[in-house]
C-alpha cells in the first residue's frame, strides 16, 4: 500500500467499548445498547445465545477449508463480488486494482437457508451442515439486539421483523505476511446493512467514530 492509504501510528486505541451482557436486566440492557449505539455505534456483547463451542468450531472449520488445495476451491473463485457463493482474493475487482489487499474472502448468502446452502462449498464435507446450525443461531442472535435496539427507541414491539431477511455471511483470511508494515487486509468501507457481527481471531480492526451526536 502506498504510505498514505496504510494505517500509521496515529490512530487512538479505545479502551471503552461497552461490553453488554445480553442475560442481565432487561431494562439496564436496554439502556446501555441505547447509550452505545448512540455515543459509538459498537459494542460487545457476552451470553448472547451462539455458544462458545459452535464458534471456535466454525473457526476451525474456516481454517481447514482455507487450506484445502487450491483445486479445491477452483470452482467458487469469481471475477466480482456478486451473489451467491464466491470466492475472491484481495478486492471485488481484482484485474482492475493498481494495489491488491492481503486477504482471500469466502462470501455467501444465509437465509432464506434453504434456498442458498445448495450453493455453500461441498468440502470440507461437514460444512453445510455445521455452518447451517451456526447462522440459524447468529440470526436468532441478531433479532434479539434489534429488539432491544428497538425497545430502546421507542418503536413497535417486532419492528424490525418487518426489515429486509437477508443474512449474508463474509469470511476474511489473513495470510500471514512478510511485512506488514507494507500491506492492508482490507480497505476503508461502510457495512451497507442494518447490522454486523464480527467473530474474530485477528487483531487490526480500526472504527473511524465519524461524528458526535447534537441531539438534533
Amino acid at each position: 500500500m502506498p504510505p498514505e492509504r496504510r494505517p500509521g501510528d496515529f490512530v487512538t486505541v479505545c479502551e471503552e467499548i461497552l461490553v453488554i451482557d445480553l442475560q442481565n436486566n432487561r431494562s439496564e440492557t436496554v439502556q446501555q445498547i441505547l447509550k452505545a449505539c448512540q455515543e459509538f455505534g459498537l459494542f460487545q456483547v457476552i451470553n448472547h445465545g451462539v455458544s462458545e463451542k459452535m464458534m471456535a468450531d466454525i473457526r476451525v472449520l474456516y481454517d481447514e477449508f482455507f487450506n484445502m488445495p487450491i483445486e479445491d476451491k477452483l470452482g467458487l473463485y469469481a471475477k466480482t463480488y456478486g451473489k451467491g457463493c464466491t470466492l475472491h482474493t484481495s478486492g471485488v475487482n481484482y484485474a482492475k486494482e493498481k494495489v491488491h489487499f492481503w486477504k482471500d474472502t469466502l462470501k455467501h448468502d444465509c437465509h432464506p437457508l434453504e434456498e442458498h446452502n445448495l450453493s455453500w462449498p461441498d468440502k470440507p464435507a461437514r460444512y453445510r451442515e455445521e455452518v447451517g446450525r451456526c447462522v440459524i443461531e447468529v440470526r436468532k442472535m441478531g433479532f434479539k439486539i434489534l429488539n432491544l435496539i428497538g425497545e430502546a427507541l421507542g418503536l413497535n414491539e417486532g419492528y424490525f421483523d418487518r426489515v429486509s431477511q437477508e443474512q449474508y455471511m463474509p469470511v476474511h483470511l489473513y495470510p500471514q505476511c512478510p511485512d506488514p508494515s507494507l500491506a492492508m487486509g482490507i480497505d476503508d468501507h461502510a457495512d451497507p446493512n442494518i447490522i454486523t457481527f464480527l467473530q474474530q481471531d485477528q487483531y487490526g480492526l480500526q472504527i473511524q467514530k465519524r461524528w458526535e451526536m447534537d441531539g438534533s
